[in-house]
């Protein structure tokens, strides 16, 4: 190949913003080896296509070079100098890169095409930390100018930060053989197991047993009349989930504040009525005997609480995004869906209540964690002499029903049952994405603010057996 000037063989960077003064991070040597081991091996290009892009490359003429020749493949041409060069020439780039000399040079880099996906690893894994700075080059930038609205502000730097950190994990086109693989080792995984709950268990074995558990991805409402037991419900799938799933969860509540949610669930954990929490009078012995040994249990539940109110859904956002990175959240829980405010101001309530569902719905799926969320029905219910509820129910909008994977509804169907202390309800799976509808028979306990299955015994409510004695410290 015909030499060329010593200009020419200095390929120019790309303007990639400067930030402080300082050159972004890049590996040169690692583009010119994977550029070099193409040109030796073009079956080279295709274990490395999914791993990093033109856009990854610093170096504009290895950018120039790479689109090049993810273009000769594509088009069936063998990749070679001599095909490269004709291809860079048409496209008015062969000078820009260097010329001949540069090819050649990328060449002698690389005797075989040896350690391509290390290459290509090292290169994606630069240019994401090079966005990294640009993104928070540009916070900065408007931190300082006319950010707007502040909630809107911060939710939109912690998404565009958020989406770069899940740049890392790309998903891999797989042979099916190695997917079956993988599917069988799951299989005998589960034959040999008793555990017949995939995602996030609820304690409800009936439920569990529709559902396989809370999925990820999925957003849940959770709908009832007034007074039946919704808030008491998704306070029990959350300890049920955080004590014996494991798992961390979060509760947003609009309508109570932490003190208020933490006695319900002291009630619920210890068997005592949730009235004497209220004033501390009448108390026992062995009342404050169960609520120790409930706080001790309760204490080590990886459970956060949070009771902002008029939560906007960018707050919501954010909030979630960091217990993820923090704290690994597996479940969020939203009480109640009505009471959220939309990032701006709607012609209609219909509209903002859309906008919310959506939004929650792009979380659950952005995060990958189920999302459930408490919500009202109209007043309709109110006016029919059937008073079970169905889905044309949900208060406010159908986005909520056509952005639900799951809907249940919470129905007392005997409202004038004389036993009000363990009153039967059934949850009544309305919608079931990936799976049958059905209804679980449970049993409120309001007194003590607790739900357990229908085939629990009634004797159960309020038992503490198998709780350890407190800690030292447990408060």
């Amino acid at each position: 190949m015909a030499r060329t000037s010593e200009r020419e063989r200095s390929p120019r960077k790309v303007d990639a913003r400067e930030v402080l003064g300082r050159v972004p991070p890049h590996a040169e040597d690692a583009e010119k080896a994977l550029l070099g081991a193409i040109l030796v091996d073009d079956k080279a290009l295709p274990l490395v296509q999914d791993l990093c892009t033109t856009e990854d490359f610093y170096i504009e003429a290895h950018r120039a070079i790479f689109e090049a020749m993810v273009d000769l493949s594509g088009r069936g041409v063998t990749i070679d100098a001599v095909t490269l060069a004709e291809t860079l020439k048409q496209r008015g780039q062969f000078e820009r890169i260097g010329g001949a000399a540069y090819l050649d040079q990328l060449i002698d880099v690389v005797p075989v095409s040896a350690h391509v996906e290390e290459h290509a690893s090292l290169i994606r894994e630069k240019a994401i930390v090079r966005r990294l700075i640009l993104a928070c080059s540009q916070v900065v930038t408007s931190a300082f100018e006319d950010y707007g609205d502040l909630d809107s502000f911060l939710d939109g730097s912690e998404q565009t930060i958020f989406e770069i950190s899940r740049q890392r994990h790309r998903t891999e086109t797989a042979h099916i053989r190695r997917t079956v693989k993988q599917v069988f080792t799951e299989l005998d995984a589960l034959s040999q197991s008793s555990k017949e709950v995939t995602g996030v268990t609820t304690g409800f074995a009936r439920l569990d047993s529709i559902t396989a558990g809370l999925q990820p991805s999925d957003l849940v409402i959770i709908a009832g009349r007034p007074s039946v037991g919704k808030t008491s419900f998704v306070l029990n799938l959350l300890t049920n989930a955080a004590g014996a799933g494991k798992t961390p969860v979060a509760l947003f509540s609009l309508e109570m504040s932490n003190p208020q949610v933490v006695r319900r669930i002291l009630a619920s954990e210890a068997g005592i009525p949730a009235g004497k929490l209220r004033t501390a009078h009448g108390l026992s012995q062995d009342d404050w005997t169960r609520l120790f040994m409930a706080a001790d249990r309760v204490n080590k539940f990886e459970m956060y609480l949070d009771d902002s109110p008029m939560l906007t859904v960018a707050q919501l956002r954010g909030k979630v995004r960091r217990l993820k990175l923090q704290h690994g959240i597996g479940a969020v829980a939203i009480d109640y869906l009505q009471l959220m405010r939309p990032v701006r101001s709607y012609d209609s309530r219909e509209r903002e209540i859309a906008e919310i569902s959506r939004n929650l719905k792009a979380l659950a799926k952005e995060l990958e964690i189920p999302v459930l969320a408490l919500s009202q029905l109209s007043r309709d219910v109110e006016k029919r002499q059937d008073k079970r509820p169905v889905l044309a129910d949900l208060r406010e909008s159908g986005a909520i029903e056509q952005d639900a994977d799951i809907v249940m509804f919470l129905h007392d169907p005997n409202p004038t049952q004389v036993d009000r202390t363990h009153r039967q309800v059934e949850l009544v799976i309305a919608k079931h994405r990936a799976g049958p509808t059905g209804t679980v028979p449970l049993v409120f306990s309001g007194e003590y603010t607790r739900f357990s299955s229908a085939t629990d015994a009634a004797g159960e409510v309020g038992e503490t057996a198998g709780f350890a004695p407190p800690d030292d410290g447990a408060f």
